[in-house]
């Protein structure tokens, strides 16, 4: 392995020498595709983002923000205006989500207290339990990103 190592840092070290002598930039990183929109997503009644875990958008084109932050889900329509928030006292300490392909909203709770938590949980739009919750005891529940398969997956 060090072998494959020096030679590798040895070819690396190399092309970057010989593109600085030749006179030739290295790269020039492409202008940015993406753009600032100010204001957009604003919550309002002095709340804030805090620490979003993911963000999705489901098949009728509603985002949906799941933060840590109670209210943990936060829906908007794609003017950035929320349409909805729910999920007070869900879980504990929201981790990860995905939304399927029926609409349900997967959200796994990446830590336990009070006798919940480290679970995945199904639920409806209207922020009903679609199916019971497994728990994940004595792990982290994480959801990987497979997409639109629905597995359990738990990792330590």
């Amino acid at each position: 392995m060090p072998v494959a190592r020096t030679i590798f840092t040895t070819a690396a070290a190399a092309i970057t020498a010989a593109a600085v002598l030749s006179g030739q930039p290295l790269s020039t990183p492409p202008a940015s595709a993406y753009r600032l929109v100010s204001e957009w997503g604003t919550l309002t009644g002095g709340d804030a983002w805090g620490e979003v875990t993911g963000v999705d958008i489901d098949r009728a084109n509603t985002i949906v923000a799941v933060r840590r932050t109670s209210p943990y889900i936060i829906e908007m329509n794609a003017g950035g205006q929320v349409l909805k928030r729910w999920g007070d006292g869900l879980v504990v300490w929201p981790h990860g989500f995905r939304i399927d392909r029926d609409g349900f909203l997967w959200l796994t709770d990446g830590r336990a207290a009070d006798g919940k938590g480290q679970q995945v949980l199904k639920m409806t739009r209207s922020g009903a339990r679609a199916k019971p919750s497994r728990n994940a005891t004595n792990t982290s529940a994480h959801w990987p990103s497979v997409p639109r398969r629905l597995r359990w997956y738990t990792c330590q």
